[in-house]
């Protein structure tokens, strides 16, 4: 989890050839937070659980890998 108007950063592990691209295909991050590139990094403005968020992973060979997963800001 992360606090409020701290810096929050989590990177997330992926593989492949040719690499993926990661999505927020589900779900809307916590205020302040943004996808970009391999992970979630921002300042959060607002505390709670924000539950129903899935990343996705495509690089256009075969099916996206998903992953649900939730975010606790206090």
């Amino acid at each position: 989890g992360g606090t409020v108007g701290t810096g929050y950063n989590h990177a997330f592990t992926v593989g492949g050839f040719p690499a993926p691209t990661l999505s927020l295909t589900a779900g809307t991050l916590p205020p302040g937070l943004s996808l970009v590139g391999n992970g979630i990094t921002g300042t959060p403005s607002a505390a709670g659980t924000f539950a129903g968020l899935t990343v996705s992973a495509s690089n256009g060979v075969g099916s996206p890998a998903t992953l649900n997963f939730s975010i606790t800001i206090n």
